[in-house]
């Protein structure tokens, strides 16, 4: 879901947005901002709060959707639910 919050104008593009990205994932609530323009045929944009989060896409939803894959798999996907399912290895030298 987004929420248009406002655009700046650039010499170099037409227009650049910066919304709020909400979603959910694994029971927690998530509300991103993202910097978005479009060039030529494609959406690009980052996570204000995480800017080596960038992604693009055809469309507005595309864009959204892929945003969230990254923020996903960088942010979270190794990250166990629970702190008894970590399985720490002594390293042998």
């Amino acid at each position: 879901m987004v929420n248009n919050l406002c655009y700046l104008k650039s010499s170099e593009y037409s227009k650049i947005f910066l919304n709020v990205l909400k979603f959910e994932h694994n029971g927690k609530q998530h509300e991103l901002k993202m910097l978005y323009w479009k060039v030529e045929n494609l959406f690009i944009g980052y996570l204000v709060e995480h800017p080596e989060i960038m992604s693009m896409g055809k469309t507005l939803e595309e864009f959204e959707e892929n945003l969230k894959k990254v923020f996903i798999r960088i942010t979270m996907d190794n990250v166990p639910e629970k702190i008894n399912e970590l399985s720490i290895e002594e390293e042998k030298r």
